[in-house]
């Protein structure tokens, strides 16, 4: 059975074998409830009159996804069409403020961080990563943007530093390192002179951008006290920008 669509002056109606709706004012409200009528409908073997796909019409779609999930959601709302039509969103203003809220304080949170966050400050459990998401889509790149800006101004954002390290101390050896520092390679001390090698978590903290300088354990460990130095003389340069400027 073809249906069809007819707009005219901020309004429509449906259109189907001879037969049509009244017309309706242009909202999305009416366009919602005249999909699920639709599809209630039922032939005299109680089958319906009308397929997702012709109803998906209605929002301008061609796959039945686009007229099912308004079906699925009335059926959610124990088919009752008060419910369904003022049902209140899930992603509403609330979650799009707490979501902003919580980019502001780290613009590069990670999705599931974020759900984790935003649902703590609202005192939920049913927003998914979905959702944030959702949240994501309605916030002006430019809010973000200027905190960005001030941090990376401020010495304060670390969103490259700890791979830049990484590039850096794998793009020359141990021991290129401690000869232009004047020491040992931890590997070589131990050979010669019997020296523990370091602990990777010391040497991990020091390499870790932003941490405390206070939570990194004194040593007499040549490449630690090395670290050590790099990380302050790190920490005065507010961090790199590329592998080329960490290597200057």
């Amino acid at each position: 059975m073809t249906l069809s669509v007819e707009e005219e002056n901020n309004r429509f109606r449906v259109k189907w074998q001879g037969n049509s709706t009244d017309w309706l004012p242009e909202t999305i409200s009416n366009r919602k409830s005249i999909l699920v009528f639709l599809r209630l409908l039922q032939d005299e073997n109680g089958k319906p009159v009308f397929t997702y796909r012709q109803l998906s019409f209605l929002f301008c779609g061609n796959s039945r996804q686009a007229a099912s999930g308004h079906v699925e959601r009335f059926r959610k709302c124990g088919c009752d069409f008060l419910d369904f039509l003022t049902r209140k969103r899930k992603v509403d203003s609330q979650v799009v403020e707490a979501v902003t809220q919580e980019l502001l304080t780290d613009p590069l949170a990670k999705i599931v961080e974020l759900q984790q966050r935003v649902n703590a400050r609202l005192g939920r459990d049913d927003l998914l990563t979905i959702n944030i998401k959702v949240a994501l889509t309605q916030i002006p790149y430019g809010i973000v943007r200027d905190v960005i800006r001030k941090q990376i101004a401020s010495g304060e954002a670390h969103y490259q530093e700890e791979f830049l390290l990484e590039e850096m101390m794998a793009s020359a050896s141990c021991g290129d390192i401690g000869e232009k520092a004047g020491i040992q390679a931890p590997e070589i001390a131990c050979a010669s002179q019997g020296m523990q090698v370091s602990d990777p978590t010391s040497i991990r903290n020091l390499m870790t951008p932003g941490i405390c300088t206070s939570s990194i354990p004194r040593t007499t460990n040549a490449i630690e006290r090395f670290f050590r130095a790099f990380n302050q003389f790190y920490k005065k340069r507010c961090g790199f920008f590329s592998v080329a400027s960490a290597k200057r």
